[in-house]
């Protein structure tokens, strides 16, 4: 299936790293796309491995929320089709 999922937010990893050089930088790029300080963020690719790097800088930025990593990227979700996708 194609698609992405739900409420997804997409911000490729290239511009996680750019944002992290500059002071307030992850915070600001994560509030751009509408993440809260405090929000939980959940990383997906995919196949699991840009996300799995997203979610180390995120957290490593000092995000105070949650930062979780789906391992199966969306190889995975897509397979189940109790997961939902949006076109």
């Amino acid at each position: 299936r194609g698609g992405h999922i739900p409420g997804a937010r997409h911000i490729p990893l290239a511009e996680l790293w750019s944002a992290r050089r500059r002071e307030g930088g992850l915070a600001d790029r994560l509030r751009a796309a509408g993440v809260g300080p405090e929000d939980a963020v959940v990383t997906v690719c995919t196949g699991g491995v840009r996300s799995a790097a997203a979610a180390v800088l995120i957290a490593a930025g000092g995000h105070r929320g949650p930062v979780l990593h789906d391992e199966g990227g969306m190889w995975a979700w897509s397979e189940d089709p109790s997961r939902p996708m949006q076109p």
